[in-house]
């Protein structure tokens, strides 16, 4: 049974709707059991409906703040941005001992890194090639858009 990857999460500080990803883990020699996470959100503004222009993308994970993110889309590079402590709704249990980082990039583009055959994430020389798992999660999230 495939469980639920998006999820809806309101937030005290936002008058918006958030439709979020469940975060996703990496197969990685990192170190701690709690990071990284891949983690990907978007506002949706209830009264006035209309698609999001933007979504955040990002890591839980202490070590990537600062650093540049882009992803390589069936051979393809898009500079994302650099990775900036960021808040999303989707936690862990070490919240409060692990921050998110993320960039903010266009809904379009987002779709365009959801909807390739071969994508890899990479924050500044560090790769991290994502799995079936990983794109069956984002493309969830990009069909709510």
């Amino acid at each position: 049974m495939l469980r639920t990857l998006i999820f809806e999460a309101a937030r005290p500080d936002r008058p918006f709707l958030v439709i979020s990803m469940e975060k996703q883990r990496f197969d990685s020699p990192l170190g701690r059991h709690c990071e990284p996470l891949l983690v990907a959100e978007f506002d949706l503004d209830q009264e006035v409906p209309h698609p999001p222009l933007t979504v955040r993308l990002g890591f839980i994970a202490n070590r990537f703040e600062g650093q540049p993110l882009s992803a390589s889309v069936d051979g393809i590079r898009y500079e994302l941005g650099q990775l900036a402590r960021m808040r999303f709704v989707e936690g862990n249990q070490c919240r409060n001992l692990i921050h998110s980082n993320g960039v903010i990039i266009s809904s379009t583009l987002f779709k365009i890194l959801t909807h390739s055959h071969n994508l890899e994430l990479r924050v500044g020389t560090r790769a991290f090639p994502l799995n079936i798992e990983h794109g069956r999660a984002l493309r969830a999230l990009a069909e709510r858009i």
